[in-house]
């Protein structure tokens, strides 16, 4: 962990404090709201988009931010990219009413998207532990593949949300955090846990390593869309994953 070694025990006591305070610690709301209707959990969303201008810097100076989201730089996109994030997480009736209004304000500046786009969902899971993380990996082992059918051709081969390469029996046989940790970080990303923002281990269509960075479960697999429409079913689709899990 870190590039330190612990026995066993240590090493679930370490790995559990990282769930309980991840990396990038700081005020979150609790994880599930009691609500009749809608989603019962925060999430955020994070939109990317090709505009008419050079930069992220260069188009809140131009337009502004869409209502509820800032503005920002992503080196992954094409000339004119730039990513719509929620400023903070939105539960129930915020979350159609913001992704509505960034519907709107795409149509009215033109804004379009390309191969390079996409949609990434960050799920509050600060009461995600082991069982709830294993139990999503094992869901996940089950429809990854499904899920990337669906996406468009150039798609579906992204370096920024890779399949999700599990075998179920490595799943099943993990018997504790200190056991999925190694199984997700080595196996399925060839990386290792640390404080890296960027590890490569957050580029899978299911990113377990923004539990320990945010506090969050992100999912990166839908292509971009200026529409709301795919947008809430497919936020509607993964809460029923979490859920599930």
């Amino acid at each position: 962990i870190e590039f330190a070694k612990f026995c066993t025990p240590c090493a679930e006591e370490n790995l559990n404090n990282r769930l309980y305070r991840p990396y990038r610690d700081y005020r979150r709301p609790s994880p599930i709201i009691s609500k009749k209707h809608g989603i019962n959990r925060h999430l955020s969303i994070e939109s990317e988009v090709i505009t008419q201008y050079d930069d992220a810097d260069d188009y809140v100076n131009c337009v502004g931010n869409p209502t509820g989201f800032d503005v920002v730089y992503d080196g992954s996109l094409n000339s004119g990219g730039v990513e719509f994030k929620h400023y903070k997480p939105v539960i129930g009736d915020k979350i159609r009413e913001t992704i509505i209004g960034l519907e709107h304000h795409n149509d009215t500046e033109d804004n379009y998207i390309d191969e390079s786009c996409g949609i990434h969902v960050h799920f509050n899971a600060r009461d995600f532990r082991f069982k709830e993380l294993k139990a999503l990996c094992i869901i996940m082992n089950h429809i990854d593949e499904y899920i990337i059918e669906s996406l468009p051709k150039e798609r579906r081969a992204s370096k920024y949300a890779k399949r999700f390469l599990a075998s179920y029996n490595d799943i099943v046989e993990c018997k504790n955090i200190v056991d999925l940790t190694n199984w997700y970080y080595r196996v399925v990303t060839d990386s290792s846990i640390n404080t890296d923002r960027y590890n490569q281990a957050r580029y899978i269509g299911t990113n377990l390593h923004a539990r320990f960075y945010h506090g969050t479960i992100e999912f990166r697999y839908h292509e971009g869309t200026v529409y709301s429409k795919p947008i809430k079913e497919w936020i509607q689709f993964l809460n029923r994953i979490m859920t599930a899990s």
